[in-house]
């Protein structure tokens, strides 16, 4: 099977979209959430947390080239067998880019 956000449902690919726009959109909600399980009343560590999470969030949520590299070499220092592994064969983000040519993801932020 392979790699990539491609679910067993659409529906699992929108909720996870909608999240997303949620969280850059909706900050006191975002914060309300974190803090809650963050188990933090401090204001500072909360709101530094969601400013941080909130730049590397990608409103169409597929990996840069640049992210899936790191996380191979990360993976392939634990696991050397995944060297061998072609990895273009095993990523597959066409529902996520369907969604995105769709224009359901420009609607959440809109």
């Amino acid at each position: 099977m392979p790699f990539g956000l491609h679910g067993n449902s659409p529906n699992v690919l929108r909720g996870y979209a909608q999240a997303i726009a949620t969280i850059v959109r909706d900050r006191d909600k975002s914060l309300e959430i974190m803090r809650k399980y963050m188990r933090t009343s401090d204001t500072r560590v909360v709101q530094g947390a969601y400013e941080r999470y909130r730049e590397d969030l990608d409103r169409v949520p597929i990996p840069s080239d640049k992210a899936i590299k790191t996380t191979l070499e990360i993976s392939r220092r634990v696991a050397p067998k995944l060297a061998s592994m072609d990895i273009d064969r095993h990523m597959y983000f066409a529902p996520v880019q369907k969604l995105a040519a769709e224009g359901f993801i420009d609607k959440l932020y809109k």
